[in-house]
């Protein structure tokens, strides 16, 4: 997190440093919440995994010129021998995995996901979001604590604009078609105050909609069927979704690129064996709703 102004001697007022640093603590905190479970409104309801995981959360030192706020999320160590696989482009889809993503990594990037969805969707446009735009939001991992994050980060009149960059291990792969860095300026903050506001009783869906990365695709006779690993009802799961001839490729390059999937539909359950989605309403990647998508005039 990055707070830039016009500060006298190089510095900041306290209060404006305890506002920076507690605002980035609420974002790891609502952020490690809503990578478990979509919320509008976390207020007291906290996930104890997202409380774990926000726990291991650490604060570098600063830097000259503005005040820097470097927050670290350690990652558990990969296995030695990472899992292979043949050429994704073949008909041998069956036992194809990847490394599944961790907790931390999941919180990480849902933060990531969430500041980039804020301003591409309510920053940027300079105007209050709808209620469609409030569920894509959701959608991305932003909670009316979130949105209130980055208005109490904004909203002091020693902070010109806050700047939050991301740095992503080298032992992982990234994840894809996120930017390096978004940007709040002080103006923004009644239009974010008025969303966190929205937040507050978002709107609800009719079916379940799940967020995740493929870990593994097969084929069945002329379908393909892929492994989600996700999070429901506060749980880490893996629901099966199947998908017709015309999704099999681009679920190849989800898998591929390891892109957050986004799946609306019922899921069935049966004893003994894993959810499964057999008729979703909608499978698309998050990547291609919210997050860099033009909206229409």
């Amino acid at each position: 997190l990055r707070a830039t102004g016009d500060t006298a001697g190089g510095s900041i007022p306290l209060n404006v440093a305890e506002s920076l640093i507690a605002s980035g603590r609420q974002l790891v905190r609502s952020t490690a919440t809503t990578s478990r479970t979509k919320k509008s409104y976390i207020a007291s309801n906290y996930s104890k995994v997202g409380e774990r995981i926000a726990g291991q959360a650490r604060i570098g030192y600063t830097g000259p010129g503005s005040y820097v706020v470097p927050i670290l999320m350690p990652l558990p160590r990969p296995p030695e021998e990472p899992a292979t696989h043949p050429d994704l482009g073949t008909m041998q889809l069956a036992g194809m995995e990847e490394l599944r993503e961790s907790e931390e990594r999941r919180a990480s990037r849902t933060m990531a996901q969430a500041l980039t969805a804020i301003q591409n969707r309510v920053v940027e446009p300079a105007r209050d979001p709808t209620a469609a735009t409030v569920l894509d939001l959701l959608d991305a991992g932003v909670s009316h604590e979130t949105v209130t994050a980055v208005h109490r980060a904004v909203r002091s009149e020693d902070i010109e604009q806050l700047g939050v960059s991301f740095q992503w291990a080298g032992g992982l792969r990234p994840p894809p078609n996120l930017p390096e860095a978004v940007a709040f300026p002080s103006g923004a903050a009644p239009l974010l105050n008025r969303t966190a506001q929205m937040m507050r009783t978002g709107p609800r869906r009719v079916h379940e909609r799940l967020t995740g990365v493929i870990v593994s695709i097969r084929d069945i006779d002329n379908l393909a069927e892929f492994a989600l690993q996700t999070v429901r009802r506060g749980r880490a799961s893996e629901v099966r979704v199947v998908v017709g001839a015309d999704l099999r490729q681009q679920a190849i390059d989800w898998f591929k690129n390891r892109e957050t999937v986004i799946v609306d539909g019922r899921v069935e359950t049966q004893r003994g064996r894993p959810p499964r989605v057999p008729r979703p309403d909608l499978v698309m990647a998050l990547s291609e709703t919210i997050l860099f998508e033009d909206e229409e005039e």
